[in-house]
């Protein structure tokens, strides 16, 4: 195995998903690899995740860089504009028919956004990080509360999430939709839902 790579390993497999941190959908470990063999300029990248207890902006857009090669879209740098992009194209309507694009989409195969991103960097550096004291007979571990994890219940550790899944602007449509909706429910008038159509 090449230096580059041994000295980046550590970093890639809490990156892309170990134990106690989440793996991409369906990008498993060896594609990360030969990502990482093609472009050595991501070794350093790797090789720095763990290194400390704080991450830098630099190293965040290296890796959000490294996550859009990782979906096949090595152009873009911002994985926000690539699910957006995704999305885009998914549900862009085919030739005349307004309702060709409603075939299903999971979600789950979407790269993460730069919030949910951060957050992933935060608990592959911790975790990193307790891995390069493997050597030391008292390693500094610190609380996993401050790196991409929240204490509850009788010390409970759970997984940080984004707090604002929604923009509130979108939010706010989308439960005035709902409440057009069930006003014209009410006035007796037929709703067409086309979500569940299961004509070809």
């Amino acid at each position: 195995m090449e230096t580059h790579i041994q000295e980046a390993i550590l970093g890639l497999h809490a990156f892309t998903g170990c134990d106690v941190t989440s793996a991409f959908v369906q990008k498993g470990k060896v594609r990360p690899l030969r990502i990482l063999q093609k472009h050595p300029e991501f070794s350093d990248t790797f090789k720095e995740l763990g290194t400390s207890e704080t991450i830098s902006a630099e190293l965040v857009n290296k890796l959000e860089k490294f996550v859009c090669h990782l979906y096949g879209k090595p152009a873009y740098s911002s994985t926000n504009k690539l699910r957006h992009d995704l999305v885009r194209l998914k549900y862009m309507a085919k030739g005349h028919s307004l309702l060709s694009c409603f075939d299903g989409f999971d979600i789950s195969l979407l790269p993460p956004c730069r919030d949910a991103l951060k957050l992933h960097i935060q608990r592959a550096n911790y975790q990193t990080f307790i891995w390069k004291q493997a050597h030391l007979a008292q390693p500094l571990v610190p609380d996993p509360q401050n790196h991409g994890w929240n204490r509850g219940y009788e010390g409970m550790l759970s997984v940080e999430w984004c707090k604002d899944l929604v923009p509130q602007q979108l939010a706010d449509v989308l439960t005035q939709s709902d409440t057009v909706k069930e006003d014209i429910s009410e006035s007796g008038q037929q709703i067409y839902d086309v979500s569940d159509d299961d004509d070809d």
